[in-house]
């Protein structure tokens, strides 16, 4: 009988050993590695071979918010003054449409197909949830560069905070055709965004004020990712956004900080890890038994928020 301790081991070890075969796969074949991670996580999943263990799969939920928020502090540390003010027209207006014009998609697509408005409205709100750690990584794998990338990975951040508030739009919509208090859905989507900002407000400052004065080297490198994941602790304990807070963390340091460069760098360098148990997991938990539930509701989401992207 194998141990608990064994096994999570032998678990880990095969995890990162997935991540080190997709990525000398994607260098081979031009595939992003995103997607062979997806692909392994749903082979080893539950609804394939079954060959990851139960308690595997219960390690999502912290993976995930791991892996987050230290994207969210790399996506904000892109977000300095030189370049919003460089390409802040094509990111506001790219985010804002990327957002509005999938909502408006979804619910007008779902209306014609004769789902009903309850419905629509919940599912345009899902449409506008982005995964910005596939994008980072990504760019990372190809080493891409440029203007195209810069406008691009700060779309990829701000369309997140659009996204939040007009969620908080359609769930107060669909409260007042059930009846239901408007005025509470604003407020919780409103707390959400505004907490995770002066969240990442308050941590931002003091970390901006440590960065250049410890020692570059394991100094830095335990109060980065110490403060990065205290971040996102107190985020979720707060209920809110923990990529938001992180994300506004990262522009106060790379806007503030002395020597703002290291704290991301420091995170960068274990990124990878975390990022190849976050996809893996997240192919594991495709459930392909309820497709057949919701086959034609799935199928038109899908399509609708290809043609609104």
């Amino acid at each position: 009988m194998v141990s608990e301790l064994a096994l999570t081991l032998i678990t880990l070890g095969g995890l990162l050993l997935l991540g080190f075969i997709a990525d000398g796969i994607g260098k081979r074949t031009r595939l992003p590695r995103v997607t062979i991670l997806l692909l392994f996580g749903f082979l080893v999943g539950p609804h394939a071979f079954a060959l990851l263990p139960e308690l595997g799969r219960s390690w999502f939920p912290t993976v995930t918010h791991i892996a987050l928020v230290m994207v969210g502090f790399l996506l904000g540390g892109r977000l300095t003054v030189s370049v919003v003010a460089e390409d802040r027209r094509v990111m506001l207006w790219m985010s804002l449409s990327v957002v509005f014009v999938t909502a408006l998609v979804e619910l007008v697509g779902l209306g014609l197909l004769g789902y009903s408005v309850a419905v629509a409205l919940v599912l345009a709100g899902v449409s506008l949830a982005t995964d910005p750690a596939a994008t980072v990584d990504v760019v990372r794998e190809t080493r891409a560069e440029g203007p195209f990338v810069r406008a691009l990975l700060g779309i990829v951040a701000i369309d997140d905070a659009w996204g939040l508030m007009l969620f908080s739009l359609l769930i107060a919509a669909l409260h007042a055709i059930n009846g239901s208090g408007i005025s509470e859905a604003l407020i919780h989507g409103g707390r959400e965004i505004v907490g995770a900002v002066l969240l990442g407000l308050a941590l931002g400052a003091p970390m901006s004020f440590l960065t250049g004065r410890v020692r570059p080297g394991e100094p830095t490198m335990v109060e980065a990712r110490g403060l990065v994941f205290v971040c996102g602790g107190l985020a979720i304990w707060l209920q809110v956004s923990p990529l938001l807070a992180a994300m506004t963390m990262g522009v106060v340091v790379a806007n503030l900080a002395r020597h703002h460069e290291r704290p991301f760098h420091e995170i960068e360098n274990i990124e990878w890890p975390f990022m190849v148990f976050f996809f893996v997991l997240s192919g594991a938990s495709l459930d392909v038994t309820a497709l057949p539930h919701v086959g034609g509701l799935a199928a038109a989401y899908i399509v609708l928020r290809i043609l609104g992207r």
